[in-house]
């Protein structure tokens, strides 16, 4: 059982895991989406390995990813000038849901494939639990 922190708001998800330095063993984060639609994740802030996996509405797994840091901003994307934010997420690697996905989690970097998880397997959620608002 993983422990997760629910990202369903639109600066959530594009906060993600970025700026931990650390991620307990059965903790990371889940992502909702508001409808199911092709997604691309980025290592956006974020200086440890990360798993990513989307899932499409029933838990079927659509992709698996393992997402590992970029180099980290530059002075120039850092202080907004020559380009900024866009010059900086541009530059980073995009990892692709690869179908409508309606979930994707980020775990510890090697805990998916420690875990054999893979594109066609099916994730048991418990949607009422986020559909509910409870966390």
């Amino acid at each position: 059982m993983f422990h997760l922190d629910i990202a369903d708001d639109e600066w959530e998800i594009e906060r993600g895991l970025g700026f931990r330095t650390g991620l307990a063993e059965d903790g990371g984060m889940i992502f909702v989406f508001d409808e199911p639609s092709e997604q691309m994740f980025v290592m956006r802030d974020c200086v440890i390995p990360i798993d990513v996996v989307f899932l499409d509405a029933t838990g079927a797994v659509l992709a698996v990813h393992e997402m590992v840091p970029e180099p980290p901003r530059s002075e120039a994307e850092r202080a907004g000038t020559e380009g900024g934010e866009d010059a900086y997420v541009g530059r980073l690697r995009g990892y692709s849901s690869g179908g409508e996905a309606s979930f994707a989690i980020e775990v510890r970097g090697g805990t998916a494939k420690a875990c054999g998880v893979v594109a066609g397997d099916r994730i048991q959620i418990d949607l009422r639990e986020l559909q509910g608002g409870t966390r």
